[in-house]
């Protein structure tokens, strides 16, 4: 993807295999809307919780 501030149907994102807080091993992603990648990791806005499903 070029851009990630096209619309609110673009976006960007970062995820780890360990939660970055408590260091539990455990999938934690998080996403903004309409933004670029640098807004996510500079803390310029305030990023949504992406949780990850639950295997049946």
């Amino acid at each position: 993807m070029v851009f990630g501030n096209m619309g609110n149907d673009c976006g960007t994102g970062v995820g780890f295999t360990r939660d970055p807080l408590s260091g539990e091993k455990e999938l934690f992603a998080e996403y903004l809307l309409n933004a670029q990648g640098e807004d996510v990791v500079a803390g310029i806005r305030t990023p949504k919780i992406l949780k990850p499903c639950k295997e049946n």
